[in-house]
């Protein structure tokens, strides 16, 4: 009986054996015809009937242009792109930390670093937070979840930072989950109620994102979950209409009094502003001071949002790396960087991204896509490779049900924990006590532009001089201080006398 067995089981494995053996043959073959006819056709055909025709097109127009192209095409309307701009910004790569070794020296490995940050430090009623990374504007029912927006908050309590409403309203699950909340004065007049405003730790007023400017957004009725829709105070069938600037405001002079009544309603709270940064970002700074915020946002054009047009995304606002050390300096050529603090947004992903932002002159960071990616984490797998991950996380994704709210508030908490250690072993590196301490004079650029436009000192001398003996291209060995040195002042733009938030070129 057993011999009957083996020999069956023997026969059951040849067979299999020599299936495969004959599978393989018959599908190199299959594969070796199929090559050749493909290759003969690409070596014969004329150009215009050539399969290689859409590879030349594809290297002159881009992969991400002709598929926007065909949308356009397909739709007759404009489209709407997740999550930001793919372009290719200058960014933090161009800029290098210089670590303490010799001259300075580094901290010991158990001496403690000092992580937290206070946001508008002249309010009555300051935020503190323990670490100056914060999670970004996200609204409720009008772009996230509810599961995502309570992992949010929950998130940023288990990491002692803040969390921020978004444009979406107040949603009280979320505050209860935040320690910290960040409330926004939004564009669609919803968030005006006192008794809503004092339930917040910061008011931010929302006057553009990097992601779309100040432009106007409708986010059609059966697109809005009833949760939301109540909160609104939207009627049965009403659009959620984003208009392009403030009911509020027809002037900038009308800024004072909107600030003024605000701080008076909130009880003492600091008043923030967020908007896009922009190449006229002197003279917004200026109304911002004569308003009277406690602490100014600015989106670079890296910024994210749920969806918007791809112009906006691509050809507006300046890029983050460009617009925090302009407004840094002009924050302290008026004498007031230690009384309004400065939040840097849009495209920071990375503990160095956060550790650079702070350097060129940000008291704190806010981040959203990188939150999302890192909320996300191994759940992509109930979306992936059908569907996309922002399924999970957007009201409208139909796989948003499948998020795991606790694991995501961990798995975003684990990140930004990560993140935080990092900082922190990285400023021991460079002696530094605190990242209060983290300044411009610890940063080399590694090319010419980066070095214009964040006014770092270049890490390589434009020009070489011979010094007795010495070749030109070398220093003098022990000549401290003797290195030839790029000054970007020269280069960089002057106010105008006459007007502070005015530049001339």
């Amino acid at each position: 009986m057993m011999i009957n067995l083996l020999w069956a089981f023997l026969g059951t494995v040849g067979a299999v054996l020599l299936f495969l053996a004959l599978g393989a043959l018959l599908w190199r073959s299959a594969f070796d015809r199929f090559t050749d006819r493909l290759t003969m056709r690409l070596f014969k055909d004329k150009y215009s009937e050539n399969l290689w025709e859409m590879v030349s097109t594809l290297t002159k127009i881009p992969p991400q242009t002709a598929v926007e192209t065909s949308l356009r095409a397909q739709e007759g309307m404009p489209i709407r792109r997740p999550l930001g701009s793919p372009r290719r910004f200058l960014k933090f790569e161009g800029l290098m930390f210089s670590p303490a070794q010799v001259s300075r020296l580094p901290l010991p490995e158990d001496e403690a670093v000092d992580t937290s940050v206070v946001l508008g430090p002249n309010a009555r009623k300051p935020l503190v937070l323990s670490i100056p990374v914060m999670l970004g504007a996200m609204a409720h029912g009008l772009a996230l979840s509810e599961e995502a927006k309570i992992a949010l908050g929950k998130a940023s309590t288990l990491a002692g930072t803040a969390t921020n409403s978004g444009e979406g309203g107040f949603f009280p699950p979320e505050r209860e989950a935040a320690r910290h909340y960040i409330l926004q004065y939004d564009r669609g007049g919803w968030t005006r109620d006192p008794e809503i405003l004092r339930k917040a730790d910061m008011i931010e007023v929302q006057v553009g994102q990097g992601s779309d400017a100040s432009a106007p957004k409708r986010t059609p009725s059966h697109l809005i979950p009833s949760v939301t829709r109540e909160l609104l105070g939207l009627k049965q069938g009403e659009d959620a209409l984003i208009h392009a600037r403030l009911p509020e405001v027809n002037d900038p002079e009308d800024f004072v009094p909107l600030v003024r009544r605000i701080k008076e309603q909130a009880g003492g709270i600091p008043v923030g502003i967020k908007m896009m940064a922009s190449d006229e970002l002197e003279q917004d700074l200026a109304v911002c001071l004569r308003a009277g915020f406690d602490v100014i946002t600015l989106d670079g054009a890296q910024g994210g949002t749920r969806s918007s047009e791809p112009t906006f995304q691509d050809d507006f606002g300046l890029p983050t790396v460009y617009a925090i050390p302009r407004a840094a300096r002009f924050l302290r050529r008026h004498g007031v960087d230690k009384r309004v603090s400065l939040v840097a947004a849009g495209g920071l992903f990375t503990p160095g991204d956060f550790m650079k932002a702070l350097a060129l002159g940000a008291d704190a960071v806010s981040i959203g896509s990188i939150a999302l990616l890192a909320m996300t984490h191994n759940q992509v797998t109930k979306s992936m490779p059908w569907e996309p991950p922002t399924e999970l996380v957007y009201e409208e994704g139909r796989l948003k049900h499948h998020l795991d709210g606790e694991s995501a508030a961990r798995y975003i908490a684990n990140f930004l924990r990560s993140c935080i250690q990092e900082m922190e072993a990285a400023s021991r590196a460079m002696g530094k006590r605190s990242f209060a301490e983290f300044s411009l004079t610890d940063l080399c650029a590694l090319d010419e532009l980066t070095a214009r436009v964040t006014g770092a000192r270049l890490a390589y001398p434009l020009r070489f001089e011979t010094r007795g003996t010495v070749k030109a291209n070398r220093r003098p060995i022990g000549s401290m201080g003797a290195r030839p040195t790029y000054r970007p002042e020269a280069s960089r733009r002057q106010t105008s006398p006459s007007n502070p938030g005015r530049l001339e070129h």
